[in-house]
């Protein structure tokens, strides 16, 4: 029998508050950093806390728990407003950990294979096919659709697979065939609040990992959709509609609108970005020298609003440190200058490894990791600014995304989509790519 632990914990947790000065609206808003260093069970055993997920409506967080006595990894759920939590154990060496939590605080993951674990400690293992391990990696906004994979033991190769109101259900597969390099394997690793749209990634020979997409259609069944096909040009380096030495996913916005990836050009810089999912465009940060990040700056994406903003991090000669770049933004910012009085984000990025990993479909929340001088990780929930104010609100830009200009994929500027990628510059600075058929 597994254990799991119900507790409520008000030690451990510390808040930091900064007031911040709307320069524009004559209005301040209140910045909060909550840090939730550890937990401890009925038992007295201590996990440190390694949070990577927050439920859309702001209000749980989970991710793995590091036991003191063993040092494996198991896995806990938060509840922000209360502070209880539910804590499992790891159950092997190999550890466990929480990918997504929903609305009502049920978390899905693995310890060691696909499972549950909800705030009311209620632990619920998922169906996986005889003789094949699991894990569970996303869940809808309801719990009612839990997005994953399986393998055999005896090769290792993901399958994508999701459990729909419990039920164990496989997802289609692209061939190598049609993708034009080796497909071995899929995994379903992010989903939209209402479960329609997945997205997930092939397992290449390279295991760059590019991204696919599975849309729910009117009979309940999934089509593949494998979007990189577009982009992702490493197995066809002549190619000049494909510019991407690695199209890797990142993260689904919670309506479903955007994809999250990180892209490497062939040139071998890593820049953050989306994928509108109806549109094909793409809006991808490179850095060229007109902004304030110095040129060839390597970004990674983590995760994407409803709105199109993205959170992740940004390599420096400091090592990583976390950012944000709202919608309707020229370029990301560090958190650390953003909001300078949060000092604490200051002492994260110095030690070197600072990511945010979460953001909330709103854009108002966002979830983190830093390591503090000590070289002990704290995990943290931070509020941004107020976007209804105007101030940083997402498209408030003069011109919004207005085209100032196109070009085609070998610089020529022209006055209408020509067939093929087009460049599209837009008022905001920001630079998209368009897959034009």
């Amino acid at each position: 029998m597994k254990k799991f632990t119900l507790k409520k914990n008000s030690q451990t947790l510390r808040c930091i508050t900064a007031a911040l000065a709307l320069t524009t609206a004559m209005a301040t808003s209140a910045q909060q950093v909550k840090t939730y260093d550890e937990i401890t069970d009925d038992s007295g055993v201590k996990y440190s806390l390694y949070a990577t997920n927050i439920s859309a409506n702001h209000r749980y967080i989970s991710g793995q728990a590091t036991s003191s006595t063993t040092g494996w990894t198991g896995i806990f759920v938060l509840d922000t407003e209360t502070n209880a939590f539910a804590v499992n154990e790891g159950q092997t060496e190999m550890g466990g950990d929480l990918r997504g939590v929903s609305n009502d605080g049920v978390a899905v993951g693995y310890n060691p294979n696909a499972l549950t674990l909800s705030i009311d400690g209620t632990m619920t293992e998922l169906e996986t096919p005889a003789g094949y391990e699991s894990s569970a990696y996303d869940t809808s906004n309801d719990g009612k659709v839990v997005t994953g994979a399986y393998w055999s033991p005896n090769d290792y190769e993901p399958h994508a697979c999701i459990w729909k109101d419990g039920k164990f259900i496989t997802l289609p597969e692209p061939t190598t065939e049609e993708m034009g390099f080796n497909v071995r394997g899929t995994s379903a690793n992010y989903c939209s609040g209402d479960g329609s749209i997945i997205a997930g990634y092939i397992v290449d020979n390279l295991m760059t990992l590019p991204l696919i997409v599975w849309r729910l259609q009117d009979d309940g069944s999934y089509v593949c959709d494998p979007i990189c096909k577009d982009y992702f040009g490493w197995y066809e380096i002549e190619s000049t509609d494909k510019p991407y030495a690695s199209f890797h996913a990142a993260n689904i916005s919670n309506n479903g609108k955007y994809a999250g990836v990180t892209i490497m050009t062939l040139e071998g810089e890593s820049h953050m970005a989306t994928i509108d999912l109806e549109t094909r465009e793409i809006r991808e940060f490179k850095a060229d020298g007109t902004g304030t990040m110095p040129i060839h700056t390597n970004t990674e994406c983590m995760a994407v609003a409803d709105d199109g903003t993205m959170v992740g991090d940004i390599t420096t000669i400091s090592g990583w440190q976390a950012c944000i770049w709202r919608a309707g933004a020229a370029e990301p910012e560090l958190l650390a200058d953003k909001y300078p009085e949060l000092t604490i984000l200051k002492d994260f990025d110095s030690m070197g490894y600072h990511k945010l990993y979460d953001i909330t479909p709103d854009g108002k929340y966002g979830i983190g990791i830093g390591y503090n001088a000590g070289y002990a990780n704290a995990s943290y929930v931070i509020e941004f600014e107020d976007t209804t104010t105007g101030i940083g609100k997402p498209g408030t830009t003069a011109g919004g995304n207005a085209e100032t200009a196109r070009y085609t994929i070998g610089g020529q500027r022209v006055d209408a989509p020509v067939k093929g990628l087009n460049i599209v510059k837009r008022v905001d600075g920001s630079v998209g790519k368009v897959i034009v058929r």
